[in-house]
């Protein structure tokens, strides 16, 4: 924990998977159609990250990361996040940019929230996500060949406990969806998944594969 325990907020959910696989996506979703407020972690990474002068790169924001993480607190940037929506008047509080198996940890134990897989399709292709990548164009940090985004999935895929694992927080993910459509249907498949756990109050139960 940190020095200050954060604010629980009463409705959590965090939403992890590789790299264009639709995370925020569907934390859009969440926002417009259910009135949650969605916070990247990436984003606080970045901000951070920027105030010190160090370019927001994929293996830069890795290496940060996982320093910050190592060195102050396991949960630093979740708490960051949750206290920025301390006081709001929302539904509920979704995060994006988990990359961190103990992050998610916290996410479901300590905090009571639960975590979100989605995948592209089963097994996730990286081909597929790579399209995606190249379509949306996120600044400079998208700029990769195909080579190099490979790179960034084994990267993202062999980490520690403690450090950047996508395939371990897609194992720890109470529930999944499957993103192998276009939007419309995602959002589709979103409101579904919503409806039916807020019918249930946001209960953690058995992994969900919502495809």
């Amino acid at each position: 924990m940190t020095d200050k325990d954060p604010v629980i907020h009463k409705s959590l959910m965090g939403i992890v998977g590789y790299a264009a696989s639709g995370k925020d996506s569907i934390a859009d979703i969440v926002t417009e159609e259910f009135g949650f407020t969605h916070i990247s972690l990436s984003d606080v990474l970045r901000h951070e990250m920027s105030e010190q002068g160090i370019e927001a790169t994929r293996e830069n924001q890795r290496v940060y990361a996982n320093k910050m993480r190592d060195n102050i607190a396991p949960e630093y940037f979740v708490d960051i996040a949750i206290r920025k929506v301390a006081g709001m008047n929302s539904r509920g509080l979704v995060l994006t940019g988990i990359y961190s198996p103990v992050e998610g940890e916290y996410i479901q134990k300590s905090l009571g929230g639960f975590l979100l897989g989605v995948m592209v399709n089963n097994p996730d292709a990286p081909t597929e996500r790579y399209y995606r990548l190249k379509n949306r164009s996120d600044g400079s940090r998208d700029n990769l060949s195909y080579e190099e985004f490979l790179a960034s999935h084994e990267n993202e895929s062999t980490g520690s406990y403690s450090g950047t694992n996508i395939p371990k927080l897609l194992e720890m993910a109470k529930y999944t969806i499957i993103n192998s459509g276009d939007l419309p249907e995602l959002r589709i498949k979103v409101i579904n998944f919503m409806n039916s756990i807020l019918l249930s109050s946001l209960s953690v139960g058995e992994n969900d594969d919502t495809a």
